[in-house]
């Protein structure tokens, strides 16, 4: 068994989360400007053994691509280059950092963390892991 990546990317700030290998909790959780996120990737990749990740895919109520689509797929590229042998999906994020904000009361440099945690928590959910 493997451990998930997930990944809310944002413009300023990102969110990590990753599973343990059971795939039934977190061992870690991070919220870091996105300048750094690659860096951080590379981390867990190497040192956590990383074979999936799981990326947000913000979609609105029409079903239209956010312009941050653009910066997640040069994003990628860049980990698909680097590390051919990772898998990866996509979750619709539909509005998850609003949803935060909203309920919590929460920043903006502080929410991506808790929409990481719902993009593994909607993928686990998705493949009958939890």
């Amino acid at each position: 068994m493997s451990k998930i990546l997930s990944i809310d990317y944002g413009t300023k700030f990102s969110g990590l989360c990753l599973s343990n290998n059971k795939k039934n909790s977190i061992i870690d959780n991070k919220n870091l400007k996105t300048k750094i996120l690659y860096f951080y990737i590379y981390k867990y990749i190497t040192i956590y053994k990383v074979k999936y990740i799981v990326i947000g895919w913000p979609i609105n109520y029409q079903n239209k691509n956010f312009k941050i689509i653009n910066n997640i797929k040069k994003f990628l590229l860049l980990i698909i280059n680097k590390f051919p042998n990772i898998s990866y999906n996509f979750i619709d994020e539909r509005f998850t950092s609003s949803y935060f904000k909203k309920k919590y009361k929460i920043k903006n440099n502080t929410i991506n963390y808790l929409s990481s945690i719902s993009i593994l928590y909607s993928y686990l959910k998705l493949n009958n892991y939890v």
